[in-house]
């Protein structure tokens, strides 16, 4: 995606739309959805700074985290990717290092519905859940909104929706259609550059 106006500037999704095989014509970047992993982080990260948190916040590293949950669910227990733990860190550091009991810290505090609220801020379209376990992965989201999500971070917090066609002409070179700007102030530029 071209982050300045959302052009779609490549996309490959599926095998062969025109071969013989009904799932070659599955377009797996605007079609298929997979679970985010550690890519929802930034998102949540963007929420956490636009509601004033300050990025050289200290978070304690644990290597797991036992996080209790309402109407007496199981507690959601958090492991780091290695299962390491470490010392203390600044949102920045947790980033760079993916520390997932940080982030499950984080997005506990931020709130996991305003979490989602700046997904679709920022551009996610697809089905999310409001749960904690989002800012690990646990939602199902397509390439192409994954893509649009982080262009507008690229744009310095401006988003554009994706756009494929930008402007049909007739023969004679007049135009029949041409796609109107959908550019908006998602984020704050300083959230954006985070």
């Amino acid at each position: 995606l071209d982050p300045t106006n959302g052009f779609v500037r490549a996309l490959v999704g599926g095998r062969d739309f025109f071969g013989a095989e009904p799932e070659a014509k599955f377009d797996l970047a605007t079609q298929g959805l997979r679970q985010t992993g550690s890519s929802f982080k930034p998102i949540v990260l963007a929420e956490a700074l636009a509601q004033g948190i300050p990025a050289e916040k200290v978070y304690g590293a644990p290597g797991t985290l036992t996080v209790p949950m309402p109407d007496g669910q199981e507690p959601w227990v958090v492991r780091n990717y290695e299962g390491d733990g470490g010392p203390p860190v600044t949102l920045p550091d947790a980033t760079v290092s993916s520390i997932n009991t940080v982030y499950a810290r984080l997005i506990e505090e931020v709130g996991p519905e305003k979490a989602i609220a700046m997904a679709r801020n920022l551009g996610i379209s697809g089905p999310l859940q409001p749960y904690p376990s989002a800012v690990l992965g646990s939602n199902e989201v397509s390439v192409i909104d994954m893509a649009s999500a982080y262009s507008t971070f690229a744009a310095d917090g401006m988003h554009a929706d994706p756009v494929f066609v930008t402007e049909i002409t007739r023969l004679d070179g007049s135009v029949l259609y041409r796609r109107p700007s959908t550019l908006r102030r998602a984020i704050p530029t300083a959230v954006a550059r985070g």
